[in-house]
């Protein structure tokens, strides 16, 4: 769905965990399989933003969750009814 080293996370915008990124956008993403762990800061995707390849794979991947249309997900995110958050890769270590 994305570039390597690239995470897409979707979800509430009112979640504490949301909240929290809004202020201090510092994360820590653990992957089981690939036995790593990744340090990196977190990204609130705009409207103006999204791609169209973006958009499909989002309404493909998630589009039980609430993302049924292209044109109902670049709303949700210009209302900030949810959140598209990319998190990029700046280091990874052995986890």
């Amino acid at each position: 769905m994305a570039p390597p080293g690239v995470l897409y996370l979707f979800g509430d915008p009112f979640s504490f965990r949301a909240r929290r990124w809004r202020t201090d956008a510092w994360v820590r993403v653990s992957l089981p399989a690939a036995g790593a762990m990744l340090e990196s800061r977190v990204h609130f995707v705009r409207a103006d933003e999204l791609t169209p390849e973006l958009v499909d794979a989002v309404v493909e991947r998630w589009g039980m969750w609430g993302a049924v249309t292209p044109e109902g997900l670049r709303r949700m995110v210009a209302d900030g009814a949810i959140a598209l958050v990319r998190v990029e890769g700046s280091s990874a270590s052995p986890g």
